[in-house]
C-alpha cells in the first residue's frame, strides 16, 4: 500500500545521529543493525577505539539509583511544564498530510519514568490506510534493543554455572565455528560487545531501497544458521577477535550468541525471553516474531520512498532473531529497563558490572561506549536504539537519576536521535 504525501515543512532541529546502531538503508537503526554506514541518520563506521580488556574478574558495580516504579505500582502521572514539554515534543515528531517523510513518523508512544512521575502518552497512526490511532500499550518491534534481552540472558546463564562469557564460540557451536573465519578465536564475550571482528549480512540481504519494491526481500525467512553461513561465505572478517583499537557493530555476532543460548539450555529462544525475562517481570505485550506480524500483532510499519509512505509491515523478522526480533509496548520495555537499572534480574551485582563494562567504539558523539547489550553516551547515559523496516525505537536509561526514556515509531525510515532524546529528559529532570 501506498500514501501520497505532499512535501511540505521541516521537522523539529534534532541533533545528528550517530548512534551505535546503524540501519539498512533510509533506517536509522535496524533491528538487525547492520554495518554502521557514514550517513547523517545513522551510525558512522568505528575508527580505532581502544576498547577496555575483557575483565577475568568483574569489576566493581557502578552506583544506581533504582527507578520508583516496580511491578504493580502505578507510577503517578507527570504534570505542568514537564508533561507539557514532553508532549510538544512527542507531536512536533508526528507526521501530518502535507509533511514530507522520511522526517517524521506515521505514529509513536513517548514513555518517560522519572522521581517526578511518568509521562505516557501516544500520537498519530497505527495504520495510516484506516487512519486507526496509536494507542498507549500498542506493540511495536524494538529492532535491536532486543540484544539487550540477548545479553541479560547470557549473564544469568553465566550467573548459574551453565556457560561463562569467556568461553571460545567453538565450545557450543563447534561445527558452525569452523566455518567461520576465527570462529575457533573468538569468545562470547567479544560477539556481545562487537570486538569479535564479524562481517555483516543486514545490507546486502535487505538492500535499500529495492526491497521496498520487491516484497519477496522482506518477507524471506532465514534460519539463524543462513545468516551466519552467508557471512562466514560472502564476508571476511573486519579484523581479528579482540584486536586491539577495534570494534564494529554485527549483527551476526547476536544471532551466533541466541544460538549458544539454545545450545546451552536445550530451549528455544523465545521459552528463554519468556521464561528468564517475560514472565517474571509480567511484560504481557512482549514477543518474539518468528515470522512477518499477523494482522494486528503489532502496529503497521512504514518505510519511506521518493515521497511516499510504504507499508513493509511484511517484513519476516526471522532476519533478525536474537539480534531483533522482538515487539512489545512501551510499558513493557521500560518495566524491563527498570529491571536491568536496578540489577532486578541478576543474583550477583556483579553481573550489571560486567554489563555495563564498556568498551569504545570510536564515535566522537552518540553511543561512545559498548557493553554486553547496551550502550552509553558521552555523558554516561545508558541505552540502545533499534530498527527494523517499518519501525524505530530508543531507550534511554539515567542511572544516576532514576529516569528511563522510551520511545516507539512506526517508521523505518526515522528515528529519535538517542542525544537529543537524553538532552530533552535533562531537560526537566528534577522539576
Amino acid at each position: 500500500m501506498r500514501l501520497k504525501i505532499n512535501p511540505i515543512a521541516t521537522l523539529l532541529s534534532s541533533l545528528l545521529l550517530i548512534s551505535l546502531l546503524a540501519a539498512c538503508g533510509a533506517r536509522d537503526e535496524p533491528s538487525l543493525s547492520p554495518t554502521p554506514p557514514p550517513s547523517p541518520t545513522t551510525k558512522a563506521a568505528a575508527e580505532t577505539p581502544t576498547p577496555s580488556p575483557a575483565p577475568t574478574s568483574s569489576p566493581t558495580p557502578p552506583p544506581t539509583t533504582p527507578p520508583t516504579a516496580t511491578a504493580g505500582d502505578q507510577p503517578d502521572p507527570l504534570t505542568g511544564a514537564p508533561a507539557a514539554y514532553m508532549g510538544d515534543f512527542l507531536n512536533s515528531q508526528i507526521y501530518r498530510p502535507g509533511d514530507p517523510p522520511p522526517r517524521r513518523v506515521p505514529g509513536a508512544v513517548l514513555l518517560v519514568d522519572s522521581p517526578a512521575g511518568r509521562f505516557l502518552e501516544a500520537g498519530g497512526a497505527a495504520d495510516l490506510a484506516s487512519s486507526t490511532s496509536v494507542s498507549a500499550d500498542d506493540r511495536f518491534e524494538i529492532g535491536s534493543i532486543t540484544k539487550l534481552f540477548t545479553a541479560v540472558a547470557l549473564l544469568q546463564l553465566q550467573e548459574e554455572g551453565a556457560l561463562s562469557l569467556n568461553d571460545p564460540l567453538a565450545k557450543w557451536l563447534p561445527d558452525l565455528a569452523a566455518e567461520i573465519p576465527y570462529g575457533n578465536e573468538m569468545t562470547l564475550r567479544q560477539l556481545a560487545t562487537h570486538t569479535a571482528g564479524l562481517g555483516e549480512y543486514e545490507r546486502d540481504l535487505y538492500p535499500m531501497p529495492r526491497a521496498l519494491t520487491d516484497p519477496a526481500i522482506l518477507e524471506k525467512a532465514y534460519a539463524p544458521e543462513d545468516l551466519v553461513r552467508w557471512v562466514a561465505e560472502n564476508k571476511p572478517p573486519l579484523f581479528p577477535p579482540g584486536a586491539p583499537g577495534q570494534w564494529m557493530y554485527s549483527n551476526t555476532g547476536y544471532v551466533l550468541l541466541g544460538m549458544v543460548l539454545e545450545a546451552a539450555t536445550g530451549q528455544s529462544l523465545d521459552e528463554i525471553y519468556r521464561e528468564r525475562i517475560f514472565d517474571p517481570l509480567g511484560l504481557e505485550r512482549a514477543i518474539l516474531l518468528e515470522d512477518a506480524p499477523i494482522d494486528g500483532e503489532t502496529v503497521r510499519g512504514y518505510n519511506a520512498m521518493m515521497g511516499e509512505y510504504v507499508d513493509v509491515t511484511s517484513w519476516n523478522p526471522s532476519g533478525a532473531w536474537a539480534s531483533g526480533a522482538l515487539a512489545m509496548s512501551a510499558g513493557d520495555l521500560a518495566r524491563f529497563a527498570q529491571a536491568v537499572a536496578g540489577g532486578e534480574l541478576f543474583r550477583d551485582p556483579q553481573s550489571l558490572a560486567q554489563m555495563t563494562d564498556f568498551v569504545s567504539t570510536g564515535q566522537p558523539r552518540g553511543f561512545t561506549g559498548y557493553g554486553l547489550g547496551l550502550a552509553q553516551l558521552a555523558d554516561g547515559t545508558w541505552g540502545h536504539a533499534g530498527g527494523t523496516p517499518g519501525f524505530g525505537a530508543v531507550l534511554i536509561i539515567k542511572p544516576d537519576d532514576g529516569v528511563i526514556a522510551v520511545w516507539l515509531g512506526n517508521s523505518g525510515s526515522f528515528n529519535v536521535n538517542p542525544e537529543e532524546l537524553s538532552a530533552l529528559v535533562d531537560g526537566w529532570i528534577g522539576e
